[in-house]
């Protein structure tokens, strides 16, 4: 997801305990962060841009060091996971769409009989 933040991420990931699931942990990956500056109404506006994944996995100590030693492996697992919840809701909203057409082809049938 592209964020914008008035400070930039120390670190390329963070790793956390899952303030919702226990035993689990919040890994944040950051990549692409760049500095942008606008103007507005006389003011100038700076600040940093970046993409960043979230991966939710199993916690452990020294977790953080784990996933900063293999960065790009990450990354990767990251990026496929965005990936996929992106088609799963292609698919959802599909599935809507195929739900209406069929409700709207059963009302039209039953007109059809209705009027014979």
């Amino acid at each position: 997801m592209k964020v914008t933040a008035s400070v930039k991420p120390k670190m390329p990931c963070t790793a956390e305990p899952h303030p919702q699931k226990p035993g689990m942990a919040l890994v944040r990956l950051f990549a692409n962060v760049e500095p942008y500056e606008e103007s507005v109404d006389k003011t100038t506006v700076s600040g940093w841009t970046y993409n960043e994944y979230q991966l939710v996995v199993p916690w452990y100590p020294n977790l953080e060091k784990d996933v900063t030693a293999a960065y790009d492996s990450w990354l990767t697992s990251a990026k496929a996971a965005e990936d996929e919840k992106d088609q799963l809701s292609l698919l959802i909203a599909a599935q809507s769409d195929t739900d209406s057409m069929v409700v709207d082809q059963e009302y039209r049938l039953t007109l059809l009989e209705l009027s014979t």
